[in-house]
């Protein structure tokens, strides 16, 4: 079964690997469903301030669109996620909100450094990915 799979993802020009399913579910929480839950938080607040700040869509610039955009996704697949993924993405929500509190309280230089060290985190982690998603 590995090997049609693997075959597969060849005739589609993927590259197959295999996961234990607990490792899988830890990185597609950090990768993909936690992402997706932030862009819902995001949205909502937006939502919130849009009553006491109604130009706030004439400043929704690139930032916000692209930080979003998984917004878009389906209700159904939201709740089918926290249905069936629950315990990896609350794992990674709460290194999440840890790190966002953390940052409330740090000074601009503070700021900074950590800005730095997320930028040099992005770029080690994106110069590893796939060929595909390099353009």
């Amino acid at each position: 079964m590995l090997a049609l799979g693997g075959q597969l993802a060849a005739a589609l020009g993927a590259e197959a690997f295999v996961l234990d399913p607990v490792e899988h579910d830890r990185i597609a929480a950090c990768t993909s469903h936690v992402p997706m839950l932030v862009a819902l938080a995001l949205c909502l607040a937006a939502e919130e301030l849009l009553g006491t700040h109604p130009d706030l869509p004439l400043m929704a610039a690139g930032g916000f669109r692209d930080t979003t955009r998984p917004a878009s996704n389906p209700p159904w697949l939201v709740a089918d996620i926290w249905s069936q993924n629950r315990d990896a993405v609350s794992s990674v929500l709460d290194r999440l909100v840890a790190r966002l509190g953390d940052m409330k309280n740090r000074s601009p230089e503070e700021m900074g450094r950590l800005a730095e060290k997320a930028k040099a985190s992005r770029e080690t982690i994106l110069a590893q990915v796939p060929r595909r998603w390099k353009s």
